[in-house]
């Protein structure tokens, strides 16, 4: 006889599971790589970046890193072919 688990039992396992995957993400060479493509693009003066995700997961990864990227106050863009256009600072007024 096949049990069905129940529905908190399977979101317990879903929740422990995405923590685990967040945590590789961000310790991860796609994560490495993205923060220095930020931090090339502001020592040269810039105030925004184009960083494109390569991964079998790209949608879940770019999840992740664009969640990360809000949470540290970085406007982001989301285009249909992966790329995210990374924006901080604020305009210049000229």
């Amino acid at each position: 006889m096949v049990v069905l688990q129940s529905a908190a039992s399977i979101a317990e396992v879903a929740h422990a599971n995405r923590q685990i995957f967040i945590k590789e993400v961000l310790e991860g060479p796609v994560f490495k790589k993205m923060v220095r493509v930020i931090e090339e693009a502001a020592l040269t003066g810039k105030k925004q970046c184009s960083f494109e995700v390569f991964s079998a997961e790209s949608i879940e990864v770019s999840e992740v890193l664009l969640d990360t990227l809000h949470s540290a106050g970085y406007k982001t863009k989301l285009s249909t072919n992966g790329n995210i256009t990374i924006t901080w600072g604020k305009e210049d007024k000229k």
